[in-house]
């Protein structure tokens, strides 16, 4: 059942991507596991995509993110293995050139060692020098993993559908403003893609004056979905009325007016307007009862109600319609 249930999903999935608009010059930021970001433009298309119930070609309009698993090269695995069974050889000069051959294969080793480990066949080392577990460290250590790998690919689709697999791809290549740089896939810990269809999209959403307050920790920004370039014209327009009992219980619009009283012109943003950002980290602008811009960078649209304390009395809600073309 549960394998039919995933086969219809898949199939669910298939039909939105023959529907979607591709883009040539997609934005794009790779998140490398050394701690380094990139940021440029990529001419992928789409992706392929192999999950244990079919191959996917997947736009790439409707991919959020790529989390990069480990994909075990199988043919080195057995050479791996028993490169292992030399760092336990009683001669150091053997112990040393297995654990330098093992590292020349990278990040992939990481996965063989740890399954190697939890197997019958683990021994541990009377040795201090060149043995698999200071390797696996040194690995681990190399590459800055702090928890186990997965195995396979994660593919987040519009910021909603997750599917594991394996993309089919070894390097990304990303236009910067430095030159072309030819990135190889084990150095990825995450590609973020900004795409979006040339059609204008409008979305619906609610913001709960009970929740959606900008310093809440705990949901505060609302996460819409929707990707933007960096150029992407953008229309943001909110209804509704909310009461702020962090702020007396007064009565607040979404341009921030109290009581009916026209909002003040702050020098900061006023308290109980709505306010968007771009990415999870991009700085915070007001939009007020209606905005119109350009967004100046890419990433996701975040909306909230701006407030500095929160307080989950607050009642009501702002409706707010959001364009983008």
């Amino acid at each position: 059942m549960k394998k039919q249930f995933v086969l219809l999903f898949l199939i669910f999935i298939s039909t939105i991507f023959l529907n979607s608009q591709t883009s040539k010059d997609v934005d794009c930021k790779l998140l490398l596991r050394d701690g380094n970001n990139i940021i440029g433009k990529t001419n992928i298309s789409s992706i392929n995509f192999l999950t244990d119930y079919g191959k996917l070609e997947i736009p790439i309009a409707n991919i959020t993110s790529v989390k990069f698993g480990i994909v075990v090269d199988k043919s080195v695995e057995k050479t791996i293995t028993d490169l292992i069974n030399g760092l336990n050889n009683q001669d150091e000069t053997i112990r040393k050139d297995s654990y330098e051959k093992i590292s020349k294969y990278g990040i992939m080793t990481i996965s063989i060692l740890e399954n190697y480990i939890l197997s019958d066949k683990y021994k541990e080392s009377i040795y201090q020098d060149y043995n698999i577990n200071g390797l696996l460290e040194d690995l681990k250590l190399s590459y800055n993993i702090q928890e186990g790998l997965n195995n396979k690919d994660e593919v987040t689709i519009n910021d909603k559908y997750l599917i594991n697999g394996v993309y089919d791809i070894k390097i990304i290549s990303v236009t910067t403003e430095y030159g072309v740089l030819n990135i190889p896939r084990e150095k990825i810990d995450l590609a973020e893609f900004y795409a979006q269809s040339k059609n204008q999209q409008t979305n619906n959403f609610t913001l709960i004056a009970s929740k959606n307050i900008s310093c809440n920790a705990n949901g505060g920004w609302l996460k819409t979905g929707i990707m933007v370039k960096k150029g992407t014209k953008i229309q943001i327009v909110s209804t509704g009325e909310i009461i702020l009992q962090s702020l007396s219980g007064n009565k607040y619009k979404p341009d921030g007016s109290v009581n009916g009283a026209a909002p003040a012109n702050a020098e900061y943003i006023n308290y109980g307007v709505v306010a968007f950002k771009i990415g999870e980290g991009g700085t915070t602008i007001s939009a007020g009862a209606k905005y119109s811009g350009v967004a100046q960078n890419s990433g996701m649209l975040y909306i909230s109600i701006y407030e500095t304390v929160y307080n989950s009395n607050n009642t009501g809600s702002y409706n707010v319609k959001i364009t983008v073309e």
